[in-house]
């Protein structure tokens, strides 16, 4: 809680309070479920709260302004959606004609804009809609914030974040390999740098019409399928895609830098080496690469460290032990003791 509007808190929950203890027979029979009624009764309360002050503010920065010599050119009462609720917000536009100044007070300092939402909304939604699909991400934001919104808005809301964390990333790689590259690559350089690089597969989908899934489809089956339907059906298209996963770190470092992408190994491995000249990557630096044995992947991470010494994964290096042990016709017993001894 908040020092400083301690005591206004405290006075507002005494009226809150007094006024559900009216009807205490009712607070009681809701067991349980009591403090979901006080959710819901501090729901409005939070859109009230926001108007008021959105109202006050606004006053506050009219003012200010007019002293500059603007004047308020047109008023209209917009709908803007915060975590508590939709609200309305009357928004101003205020001009100069002398310096063609234009300035709309609500949107420049809290982003208030006609059917928007607001940054914690927006937070909130992404956060669902990367974790699920955008119907159900819809479906958990109105069973957790009380009000509705509509899965497109998920989606385009997700994918929007979408790239702008692509182009917050390809532009910390490129911090990276500019520090790596920079004249004084030699300070402050790590001894070591560990780096590991691996895939896994995820499904995608996409909707698009039967007979585009025909013509797209790359299995004879499938394309027979969507062929035998309705050309206008609207159907969706699966495929899996590989997201490759690496991390950069120094030696007794807790917390590595990540890098995440869909794409080839040379892409990924393009991307970990920016990581790692964030990290502290120099041209003296010896890399450890801690890789699954694909050969691709060794020489793509060849290709990208100078200096750079493969080690297999334990968990792919006991595979392969465990794959040795049966050419070797050894019993399941006898090569579980004999891997065991490799590894102690």
């Amino acid at each position: 809680m908040d020092g400083q509007y301690r005591e206004a808190i405290a006075e507002a929950s005494a009226i809150l309070a007094g006024a559900m203890l009216e009807d205490s027979d009712t607070l009681i029979a809701q067991g349980r479920k009591l403090v979901l009624k006080v959710k819901r009764v501090l729901w409005p309360l939070g859109c009230v709260l926001v108007r008021t002050l959105l109202r006050q503010l606004k006053a506050k920065l009219i003012k200010e302004a007019k002293q500059r010599g603007l004047t308020v050119e047109r008023r209209r009462e917009v709908c803007f959606k915060i975590l508590f609720g939709p609200i309305p917000v009357e928004s101003v536009y205020m001009y100069d004609r002398d310096s063609n100044e234009g300035y709309r007070p609500l949107k420049e300092h809290f982003g208030v804009v006609g059917r928007g939402y607001s940054d914690g909304v927006e937070r909130a939604l992404t956060e669902f809609g990367i974790e699920k699909s955008f119907g159900r991400a819809a479906a958990q934001f109105e069973e957790h914030y009380g009000w509705e919104v509509g899965r497109t808005r998920v989606l385009r809301l997700t994918e929007k974040l979408g790239e702008r964390a692509e182009v917050y990333l390809q532009q910390r790689c490129k911090q990276g390999e500019t520090r790596y590259l920079s004249p004084d690559a030699t300070a402050n350089k790590a001894a070591t740098m560990v780096t590991s690089l691996d895939g896994c597969m995820i499904r995608t989908g996409k909707m698009m019409t039967a007979k585009q899934a025909a013509q797209q489809a790359e299995e004879e089956a499938v394309a027979r399928y969507n062929a035998s339907l309705e050309p206008d059906k609207v159907v969706r298209t699966e495929a899996w895609k590989e997201v490759r996963t690496g991390l950069a770190r120094k030696p007794g470092q807790v917390e590595p830098t990540y890098v995440c992408r869909r794409g080839s190994y040379d892409e990924g491995c393009r991307q970990l080496f920016g990581a790692a000249g964030l990290e502290g990557l120099g041209y003296d630096t010896k890399a450890l690469g801690l890789i699954d044995g694909a050969n691709g992947l060794k020489e793509a991470m060849e290709m990208s460290f100078a200096d750079l010494q493969v080690i297999l994964e334990p968990s792919h290096l006991r595979h392969h032990f465990w794959e040795t042990s049966k050419a070797m016709g050894q019993t399941e017993e006898v090569g579980e003791q004999w891997i065991d001894d490799h590894f102690e």
